[in-house]
């Protein structure tokens, strides 16, 4: 994998290991677009809705204009052109050369709603989830985006964390894996310390 794009807790690009330094003014559209492909799904985002999202102030035309813009500075910032590909009126990062932490949690939290649902696993499997979890989720999506589109997601995601996160701790709890069970609410606390249900 060529790219690794972190977002969950802390933004950072990996380009073969190696961190792209983010902080330069020029760079900051063309970042935009890849951390709302990251979290809009990386593959198939409509080009209208990833203009209206990043440039609400601007008109269609303009908009989609502002888009392919900043894709064409994005291709040259990460070094290839394919990387990015625009079809049909779509937006999608090459799956192959990109792993995307969103990605990677999303993948996750579908197995363990399945596992969940199934009510049957044992408590090393509850316990070996719980750490992939852990592992999968250690913040909040950008943290400190407050863009309508990110705190969209943002939302999203964390709801999602925080539903499967409970419901796993109180499995680990009924099956007696209780220092899994505390690290798991504890996390959920230290994330969202209003949430209740971890404490």
């Amino acid at each position: 994998v060529r790219l690794r794009i972190h977002t969950l807790g802390q933004f950072s690009l990996l380009i073969d290991d190696r961190p792209v330094h983010t902080s330069n003014q020029a760079a900051r559209k063309p970042l935009e677009v890849l951390k709302a492909l990251a979290g809009l799904g990386a593959t198939d985002v409509g080009l209208a809705q990833l203009g209206e999202s990043l440039w609400p102030e601007l008109d269609g035309d303009r908009a989609h204009n502002a888009c392919h813009v900043a894709i064409h500075r994005l291709r040259k910032l990460l070094g290839d052109d394919s990387v990015v590909t625009v079809d049909s009126g779509t937006v999608a990062l090459k799956p192959s050369d990109i792993w995307i932490d969103v990605d990677a949690f999303r993948r996750l939290s579908a197995r363990l709603r399945t596992w969940l649902a199934a009510g049957a696993g044992s408590r090393e499997a509850a316990a070996q989830l719980s750490e992939q979890l852990l592992a999968a989720y250690p913040g909040h999506f950008l943290p400190s985006e407050d863009r309508p589109w990110a705190v969209g997601i943002r939302e999203q995601l964390r709801t999602r964390f925080v539903r499967l996160a409970s419901e796993l701790a109180a499995l680990l709890e009924a099956r007696g894996a209780l220092q899994a069970a505390v690290d798991l609410n504890r996390h959920g606390i230290e994330l969202d310390p209003l949430a209740e249900i971890f404490h």
